[in-house]
């Protein structure tokens, strides 16, 4: 199998057109990941690297330098180096003003938000966000032996998929990395149960309704109470061959999951 030319695969992509500073030219990436996403997109009989642009295709986003496509995460500076942090969800806000010990407006929480980390250490930023449970962290590069990721992904295309026909999957999934990986699977033949509670139901129906529709295509969504339908719940994991969950870890626990 060819050496990828990993330049190549992030411009075929759609990606580089997402990355830079809306009024400078277009970055390439660092690293392989789109050269990973379309080797690993042959499973699957889909355009691995063409996903990656794929949910700013439908809701039109654009590059934004420090902050992201979906405007949710942004980079901010500590005392050394960057971190990265984002804003999902409403109550975010809340945990991120505990994180510096300041309130937070909730109308524009991050110039205030900004000037607070500024001053911070990046070990002092990740002990508290991991104790807080909070999607921010500070941003190291990472050091990978070269060409790993390709290697593995080689690996695994050789291989022979395993049949999913009849293999339950139950995701706790929203947005959208959770949701595509769901997809994924489904268009294997696996029967995906997308599971959503009456508190917070996937943010993704709050955004381009066709491209929820696409991520749900073939999945079917129930609503389950983690306290009134415990038991329901609890059966429906027991279950399942897959789970697939990217919640905060207190969440589940939460459940008793």
């Amino acid at each position: 199998m060819r050496e990828p030319d990993a330049a190549a695969d992030w411009a075929a992509s759609g990606a580089v057109a997402l990355t830079g500073h809306p009024d400078a030219p277009p970055l390439v990436p660092p690293g392989r990941a789109a050269s990973v996403a379309a080797m690993l997109g042959r499973l699957f009989d889909v355009d691995g690297a063409a996903l990656l642009g794929e949910r700013a295709a439908f809701t039109g986003g654009t590059r934004g330098g420090r902050v992201s496509v979906g405007r949710s995460c942004r980079l901010l500076p500590l005392a050394s180096g960057w971190a990265a942090v984002s804003l999902a969800r409403d109550d975010d806000v809340a945990l991120l003003g505990a994180l510096v010990e300041d309130h937070l407006p909730d109308d524009d929480p991050w110039p205030r938000l900004a000037a607070a980390v500024a001053g911070m250490p990046p070990a002092t930023f990740d002990e508290r966000a991991a104790l807080l449970g909070i999607p921010a962290a500070a941003v190291r590069e990472q050091q990978h032996r070269a060409g790993h990721e390709h290697l593995l992904a080689e690996r695994l295309v050789a291989g022979t998929p395993r049949e999913l026909a009849g293999v339950l999957v139950v995701s706790f999934g929203a947005l959208w990395a959770a949701p595509l990986c769901a997809q994924l699977l489904a268009g294997r033949g696996a029967t995906v149960v997308t599971v959503e509670t009456p508190q917070r139901p996937d943010g993704a129906r709050r955004g381009e309704p066709r491209f929820h529709a696409l991520l749900h295509a073939h999945d079917r969504a129930v609503r389950l109470d983690p306290v009134a339908d415990r038991d329901a719940l609890h059966a429906l994991v027991r279950a399942a061959d897959v789970v697939i969950e990217a919640s905060r870890p207190r969440a589940l626990r939460g459940w008793g999951l």
